[in-house]
């Protein structure tokens, strides 16, 4: 039914628990995905706002231009600052955590408008970020090691 707010159902676990696995089956049963993770990198190539900020935090020599020209945030030099520093991770998370917040509230709003009936929000740090909150239920996904 067309307007009516989909059933949002989180669906969060470890590297390589198999969250992904359990979106493509839920996405072939009829759910729309977003992937909280790929909307925050591309929020960290495509919006101003963001890639300001990240600059602003690691310096502007953290994005470099890609092979076919595009401005890029260096992923491993991040990465290495971020397990060192808290306050970095932390200042990282608040650039970023809020445009990812403001896209899942459009994907609702699409998703609604399409008459979607679940919207699944696939997220490895959904508790950490608070990304839990509005949902209506959320999936643990976890594997023997």
């Amino acid at each position: 039914m067309k307007g009516r707010h989909p059933y949002l159902l989180g669906v969060t676990g470890g590297l390589g628990s198999g969250k992904s696995t359990v979106c493509r089956f839920l996405s072939e049963m009829g759910c729309r995905v977003f992937e909280a993770d790929k909307v925050a990198r591309e929020l960290q190539v495509h919006d101003g706002e963001v890639v300001s900020a990240i600059r602003s935090i690691f310096g502007e020599d953290i994005y470099f231009r890609d092979p076919s020209g595009r401005l890029v945030p260096d992923r491993k030099k991040i990465a290495s600052i971020v397990f060192s520093s808290a306050q970095k991770l932390s200042e990282l998370n608040m650039a970023v955590h809020p445009a990812v917040f403001r896209e899942f509230r459009r994907a609702v709003t699409k998703a609604a408008e399409e008459g979607v009936m679940i919207l699944v929000k696939e997220a490895a740090i959904l508790f950490e970020s608070g990304g839990e909150k509005g949902l209506d239920a959320v999936v643990v996904v976890a594997a023997d090691t």
